[in-house]
């Protein structure tokens, strides 16, 4: 479907700007040896995007699912002490669920990318919006927020869909304020009618003991109550005693009393922030619960959430017991009122069970952020198998009461003692960037936006550091450079053009940090990306509001830290700075009008190369710091893709990753394999405000960029905006953009991968293939540098661990010991014997050593490749001349 979608999408044609050089046509290959990857969540607390959807089942209350504005679905089996990941959405930006009413495993998903269903419990979906308007770029042209079932038809074949959005991605969203129809099963859908016209419909739920009786809460309008099950002309404005909606003042919900008729609760939200309320204090005081037990005719305020000096109440969800008494609500208020509130009366009695105060202690310590973050709640949920048991998530954590509110635990952070935690699984966190420190190699940062700024974890993730003595609260972290101690750090902060602080560094690992001084002009910007030379902790180089800066006594007092503007890119916006491990002045910086290097820190040069993008990313070979690759994200009419550049070599840019247009166009981020130059990872990103997201996960090249593999198996989001090896090169790790971090290990192939294949043999020491000469009747040598016939050999399993070499004029390939060869290989047997046996030893990711059995010699190929393949070398002695890659045919 997606890549229909793409054809769609993408249906006109454009000339390709061939800038660098003539392009050729790659040949597709496929490597054995990319050994298919596993992500496996890297467990980091808590999350750092709004979550904002919970849905227990009410058959299993171990079943729960847990939804984000643009963070996917996360699924637990055991009441939401651990969490898996999820798959099969058309975009990650989630509104509500519904359970079918007989069948457990039957759950819908209302999505900005219109209804998807699962029938095995959330753990896979599929998209549902036959009828529905047809995706188009850059739009939600289905916004779903909820889906409800009409219990009054007997084969519960009859749903109605709500279009709207409870976050309000109203800017990208059209279709909204309408209600679809579906009398089978939610296959197909019909529009049934429109309760306002563009209007966004927040929530929706059938009075309590109706099938014909609807509520809509519709955002900046009011509540509609439909008395003939939605169809057109039979919706009326039930808003009397609510507060004038709109210029920051807005419905959050509508929830209906489960028996009563007349009763319902509506929930009023109040933007932050916003101005224009300070001269209104009226207004400002219109945040809270209403009730109405007249089907509508009139509301009155029950809650309001107590009173502020500065900001005013902010009720964003409200839900209730199957006893009707039971309600909880939740407040965002930027100030003391926010948190839980719940009345165990039907609404006229409410208790804060929930707040900063009563959030310190024993929970403070159980959750790796304060009591003022963690009370931040958007969402709050009862379980409908039980009133005493309810869970509420907001922008940091989800947190669980069994005991009715009375304490609560954190179900996406768990306490690893002495101050660091370990996360469940969900990982909502908006990733930015994920590296390990290559001189504590144990060590990895990762950071994200909001409070995602300097997570730090030992080991293999499973205890992290999260709260940081002396950085922000909130503010989002970029970028990590290391020093050559280990030691220190410094990050680059900000997001979304708000910075608390810009730079900050720490001498202590991580532990402590000080905010250092940045020039007047720059004050508030993003840092994008922050480079050290780690053989001289005072010299720094940032990116500071798109420009590149260079500081020389980074180790200074934090408030004497002084910087300078290197002036050097005839005024393009600067996005990257990356050098080769262990290098200091000598690195690449990319610009939107192409790459620079520079030797000495100071001075560029222009190379040319990809530009146009909205962020460009660049990598460079941790072997030879001469090679540097590039991508473009957001450029599908310009350079799109990535290029590789030896700029020691003299010759030009070549485009690596063109095969698909749709994933090439948003390449996001991009590492190479610190083990093996020719191993290269990308990850492409797509943010929000498109139905179907263009954004295709991770790509893995093990031929130096001649052929991809997509390799997204466990990954719960596919946008992503970090990718990054190990210093070893055994692990991969990447930062999903709302999906948290993940990491693979990168095990090297096995020889029974490749018995009954067709592989070509590439020697490590000269780039070049194995070929036969003087048609098959002289010996292999390295020495074709492109692959045909004559180059591909057949894997034959010859026992005992043994493989042959059938090569394709039919002959198998011996270690000649007669006639003075010596062990030279050549292409010539027609049977499998004692010298045609080989095995196959791994030597480093992708590559593998040839051990003859004539001989228990290995196969060397010399430096230069024009002398004879020979089996020669002692096994334990296996070194460049003896390795190469094997790649299937």
């Amino acid at each position: 479907m997606i890549s229909l979608l793409r054809r769609c999408l993408w249906s006109r044609s454009a000339p390709e700007p061939v800038r660098f050089g003539a392009l050729e046509p790659l040949e597709p290959r496929v490597l054995l040896s990319a050994t298919p990857l596993q992500w496996e969540p890297l467990d980091e607390p808590g999350a750092g995007g709004r979550m904002d959807a919970i849905h227990v089942s009410p058959h299993d209350a171990r079943r729960v699912l847990l939804g984000g504005d643009m963070l996917g679905i996360g699924r637990s089996t055991d009441g939401g002490d651990a969490w898996m990941p999820t798959s099969g959405l058309l975009s990650w930006e989630v509104g509500d669920f519904t359970s079918h009413p007989d069948r457990p495993n039957e759950v819908w998903a209302g999505t900005l990318s219109g209804p998807h269903r699962s029938i095995d419990g959330g753990q896979t979906w599929e998209p549902r919006r036959a009828g529905m308007p047809a995706p188009r770029f850059g739009e939600f042209t289905a916004p779903v927020e909820t889906i409800l079932y009409d219990l009054g038809s007997t084969a519960r074949s009859r749903l109605l869909a709500f279009t709207g959005d409870h976050r309000d991605f109203s800017g990208n969203t059209t279709n909204q304020g309408r209600v679809y129809l579906s009398r089978n099963g939610g296959e197909s859908w019909t529009l049934a009618s429109t309760v306002v016209d563009g209007g966004n419909i927040v929530d929706a739920a059938y009075a309590g003991g109706s099938h014909e009786y609807l509520w809509t809460a519709v955002r900046d309008h009011g509540i509609y109550l439909s008395s003939n099950d939605g169809k057109a002309g039979t919706w009326t404005r039930r808003s009397s005693g609510l507060p004038t909606l709109g210029s920051g003042v807005h419905l959050s919900g509508v929830v209906a009393h489960p028996d009563r008729l007349g009763t319902a609760f509506a929930t009023v939200a109040v933007d932050q922030g916003d101005q224009r309320l300070r001269t209104d204090p009226a207004r400002a005081d219109a945040g809270g619960v209403y009730r109405t037990t007249d089907r509508g005719r009139s509301w009155q305020k029950v809650e309001g959430g107590g009173s502020s000096s500065y900001w005013p109440s902010s009720f964003q969800h409200l839900d209730i017991g199957r006893d009707g008494a039971t309600l909880y609500a939740v407040n965002d208020s930027w100030s003391s009122p926010r948190g839980v509130y719940k009345s165990a009366d039907g609404g006229s009695g409410w208790q804060h069970v929930l707040s900063a105060a009563n959030a310190s202690g024993r929970m403070s310590e159980a959750t790796p952020f304060g009591p003022g973050d963690t009370v931040d709640q958007w969402w709050v949920e009862i379980d409908p198998n039980d009133d005493d048991r309810v869970y509420t998530a907001g922008t940091h954590s989800a947190l669980r009461s069994t005991d009715g509110g009375a304490t609560w635990d954190d179900v996406t952070s768990d306490s690893a003692g002495g101050g660091l935690f370990r996360g469940t699984g969900y990982g909502g966190w908006v990733a930015t960037n994920a590296q390990w420190n290559p001189y504590r190699p144990s060590v990895l940062v990762a950071q994200g936006l909001d409070s995602g700024h300097a997570m730090i974890a030992d080991g293999d993730g499973s205890a992290w550091r999260v709260r940081q003595s002396g950085l922000p609260s909130y503010g989002g972290g970029q970028d990590v450079a290391f020093g050559g101690d280990g030691q220190t750090l410094f990050v680059g902060l900000g997001q979304q053009g708000f910075s608390e602080r810009q730079v900050a560094r720490s001498l202590d690992g991580g532990v402590s940090w000080s905010d250092l001084s940045v020039p007047a002009a720059v004050e508030n910007a993003m840092v994008g990306s922050i480079h050290a030379d780690p053989s001289d902790g005072n010299a720094v180089w940032a990116v500071m509001g798109g420009s590149l800066y260079r500081s020389d006594n980074a180790l200074a007092d934090p408030a004497s830290v002084a910087w300078t503007r290197l002036d050097r890119f005839n005024g393009e916006t600067v996005r990257d700075i990356e050098a080769a491990p262990n290098t200091g002045d000598d690195f690449f910086v990319a610009t939107d009008g192409g790459v620079w290097k520079t030797t000495n820190g100071r001075d560029f040069a222009a190379l040319g190369g990809p530009a146009g993008g909205e962020a460009s990313a660049l990598a460079v070979d941790p072997t030879d710091p001469a090679v540097v690759w590039a991508a473009v994200n957001n450029s599908f009419w310009g350079d799109f893709g990535v290029w590789r550049l030896d700029s020691g070599s003299g010759g030009g840019w070549q485009r690596m990753f063109t095969g698909d247009r749709g994933a090439a166009a948003w390449v996001r981020d991009l590492a190479v394999d610190p083990s093996d130059p020719q191993r290269v990872a990308l990850v492409t990103n797509q943010n929000p405000f498109s139905g179907v997201s263009l954004a295709t996960g991770v790509w893995l090249t093990e031929d130096g960029g001649q052929s991809w593999s997509q390799q997204n198996e466990g990954l719960r989001v596919l946008r992503g905006s970090t990718i990054n090896f190990s210093p070893a090169g055994d692990r991969i790790a990447v930062g999903l953009n709302g999906g948290g971090f993940a990491t693979a290990s990168l095990p090297p192939a096995t020889p029974q991968s490749f018995i009954g294949r067709s592989i070509r043999i590439q020697a490590l020491n000269d780039g070049e293939y194995v070929t036969r000469t003087g048609g098959g009747a002289g010996p292999l040598q390295s020495t074709a540098a492109s692959a045909g016939d004559a180059e591909v050999f057949e894997v034959v399993d010859a026992g005992d661990g043994f493989v042959a070499l059938r090569a394709s004029n039919g002959k198998y390939v011996a270690a000649d010991l007669s006639n003075g060869r010596n062990g030279t290989l050549y292409a010539d047997r027609t049977s499998v014997r004692g010298w045609e046996k080989f095995e196959l030893v791994p030597s480093g990711p992708g590559r593998f050593g040839l051990l003859a059995n004539a001989n228990n010699r290995l196969v060397a190929s010399e430096s230069d490749g024009n002398q004879p393949l020979k089996a020669r070398t002692d096994p334990g002695s296996l070194g460049a001349w003896e390795a190469f890659t094997l790649e299937i045919v």
